[in-house]
Parts: C-alpha cells; sequence; structure tokens
C-alpha cells in the first residue's frame, strides 16, 4: 500500500484514535460491570442484614412473650408496694399532725408528777426532821421515866 506521507499520519491517527476510544469503552464497560457488581453486593449484603435484624428482633420478642408472667406479676407487686407506700406516707403525717396535742396531754400530767415527787420529798424530809425530834423527846422521855 503505498500512502503519502500525510495519509500515513492521518491514518496512523485514526487508528491511535479508534484504539484510545475502543480502550476507554473497554474500560468503561468494566467499570460498569464493576458498579454493578458491587451494586447487587450490596443490595444482597443488605438484604442479609435485614434478615438477620428481622431475626434478632423475632427472638427478642419470643424472649419477652416467656417473661410477660413475671412482669404483671412485678407490676402487680410494684402497684402494691407504692399502695402501702402511701398509706404508710399519710399515717406519718397523720401521727406527726397528732403529736403535739398528744405531746401537750403528757407532758401536763408529767410535770404535775414532777410537783408531786418534789412535794413528796419535802413531806417526806419534814417527817424525818419530826422523826428525828420525836425521838430525841422520846428518849427524854425515857430517861425521865426511868428516874422516877
Amino acid at each position: 500500500m503505498n500512502l503519502r506521507p500525510g495519509e500515513y499520519e492521518a491514518q496512523d491517527r485514526a487508528t491511535d484514535n479508534a484504539t484510545s476510544n475502543f480502550t476507554k469503552r473497554r474500560i468503561i464497560a468494566g467499570e460498569i460491570k464493576q458498579y454493578k457488581e458491587q451494586k447487587c453486593e450490596a443490595e444482597r449484603y443488605e438484604a442479609l442484614s435485614q434478615e438477620r435484624r428481622e431475626k434478632k428482633i423475632k427472638r427478642a420478642e419470643k424472649a419477652l412473650d416467656g417473661k410477660k408472667p413475671d412482669l404483671v406479676a412485678t407490676e402487680t407487686q410494684i402497684l402494691h408496694v407504692t399502695r402501702k407506700l402511701n398509706n404508710t406516707q399519710k399515717n406519718r403525717q397523720d401521727l406527726l399532725r397528732d403529736r403535739e396535742p398528744l405531746q401537750k396531754k403528757v407532758d401536763a400530767p408529767q410535770a404535775e408528777l414532777v410537783k408531786t415527787k418534789h412535794a413528796a420529798d419535802a413531806a417526806q424530809a419534814a417527817q424525818n426532821e419530826t422523826s428525828r425530834h420525836n425521838l430525841a423527846l422520846f428518849e427524854d422521855s425515857l430517861e425521865e421515866y426511868r428516874r422516877l
């Protein structure tokens, strides 16, 4: 084939362009194929992950279903204890409210008791003093009696 010098370069450029375009198309096709494979793999992974999550949720629900009677019993106990606590707090408030009047009722007799004890102690002391004098008189009288 006899080509002129300018035609040879043009044909060489055309061949290079065709080769370059073919290579680009092949690269793009490979990238598209790789993208589709990765997309398929990502979708498969997401589906498996979703399935795993659903199984995990079902297991948890099944475990909770088994514990429902325990939860009901515990809730009943909590309700009962809460009522007892509320009643106890109300009783405490009632006792604190009634404490002051009752304390006054106790304090008055106690004060009277203290006064009575002081009076009794004073009377006992006076009695002891009188008894001591009587004993002395009694001894004097006894001596006088002996002399007679």
